[in-house]
């Protein structure tokens, strides 16, 4: 029973944890205001490359690419590229007819960060100042690169505020209120607090020149978690455009989730490693950014979470103390209720009930799945568009 009450005590601290760095960043971010508007009216348009790598995508990007090139942004300065990988070439003559330009690339192992590099590199020399980074299923909202282009007037680096574009069904939603819980806390929170926003892979902005540099280095699945790692390391601060809005879309399958986020926790665990060995001596250079980070990759995934909480539970239902099952209740009420003010007014109610619902499937569903979480080399892609198995092949 000793070694039971141990263990119940070492999950209830780390929960407990867990919750005082929500509560914090949570309160943080009721207060994030951004940049000010006012007095930026006459800001230089600054010219921009707005790059959309496409794996195997035709279903969704000619709508993406379409949503693109209409930007309330002036023509002269700015420019779509699609990086299509896979594609088919009737899809491929559509969208020169939008028109945008398309880089075509072949890989024997294709990799986001490959397609990336292969378009930097063409740009080269094209008086590019800006470089704005979209998924293949991102629908850009008017007025994005207007306030990109604000931004990167004061930040080097921004990440704008991914929005799910469907919430069809209750594994949608619990995606949806995922992505709106970190840009409450990781985002806005962060930046309140004085510290760099977290990257989400997609609908950010960069000086196209940082951008170059940092990515000639990097061949990963995981490559935003290299990117934050290097703009952390040479301390540079990441802004949060709140109202930068980029339309994503979000898994409706729970099988689609379980290779997302079994993939997702890998990258996590993969960053853990590269972040751990750097942390100590960042924070004795005064970098606290980037120890930051690191702690914040020391709380697990919220789908871990969720059966790190049950067996808390149940570990305090053995010890037979009711303080015990009294702690737990305490822990886990406050971190349900930091949660629930992160999320905007559309995701709660029912539709919060509606994800709730699909979560006992999607946690099993992760869980289930461990063996990819040290698959760090590979990378499961996730279709859009149409509900579709994951394939093995590597890109996003």
């Amino acid at each position: 029973m000793l070694i039971v009450q141990i263990l119940f005590l070492c999950c209830f601290f780390y929960l407990a944890y867990y919750f005082a760095h929500l509560l914090f960043f949570t309160i943080s971010g009721l207060f994030y205001k951004g940049v000010p508007a006012a007095g930026n009216e006459n800001l230089q348009a600054r010219k921009t490359l707005v790059l959309v790598p496409a794996y195997k995508e035709d279903v969704v990007i000619l709508q993406t690419a379409r949503q693109a090139i209409e930007q309330d942004y002036p023509s002269d300065k700015f420019e779509v590229w699609v990086i299509a990988d896979s594609l088919k070439q009737e899809t491929i003559q559509k969208l020169r007819e939008v028109p945008v330009r398309v880089v075509e690339v072949k890989f024997e192992k294709s990799l986001k960060s490959k397609s990336l590099n292969v378009a930097l590199n063409q740009a080269k020399g094209q008086a590019f100042q800006s470089v704005v980074i979209l998924d293949a299923d991102n629908l850009i909202t008017p007025g994005c690169l207007t306030l990109f282009n604000r931004a990167l007037h004061y930040y080097q680096a921004v990440q704008g505020h991914r929005v799910p574009k469907n919430l069809t069904t209750g594994t949608a939603t619990l995606d949806g209120m995922t992505e709106e819980i970190n840009n409450h806390i990781f985002r806005k929170g962060y930046r309140f607090a004085g510290l760099s926003s977290a990257l989400s892979g997609s609908g950010m902005a960069f000086h196209f020149d940082l951008f170059t540099e940092i990515m000639s280095g990097v061949e990963s699945t995981v490559e935003d978690r290299y990117l934050e790692m290097h703009l952390l390391e040479r301390k540079i601060i990441t802004h949060y455009e709140d109202d930068a809005r980029v339309l994503d879309e979000k898994v409706t399958e729970v099988s689609s989730m379980k290779n997302q986020r079994s993939r997702w926790i890998a990258g996590h665990l993969e960053a853990l490693k590269l972040y751990g060995k750097k942390a100590p001596g960042q924070l004795l250079k005064g970098n606290f950014d980037f120890f930051m980070k690191f702690i914040q990759l020391t709380m697990v995934p919220r789908s871990i979470l969720m059966a790190l909480a049950f067996l808390t539970f149940v570990l305090a239902l053995i010890t037979l103390n009711p303080l015990n099952i009294i702690l737990w209740i305490g822990v886990m009420l406050g971190i349900f209720t930091s949660m629930f003010f992160c999320l905007p007014s559309e995701l709660r109610g029912s539709k919060a009930l509606k994800a709730f619902a699909s979560m006992p499937g999607a946690v099993f569903g992760v869980l289930s799945n461990g063996k990819r979480w040290i698959k760090t080399t590979e990378f499961y892609h996730t279709p859009h568009g149409s509900v579709a198995e994951d394939t093995e092949k590597n890109n996003s």
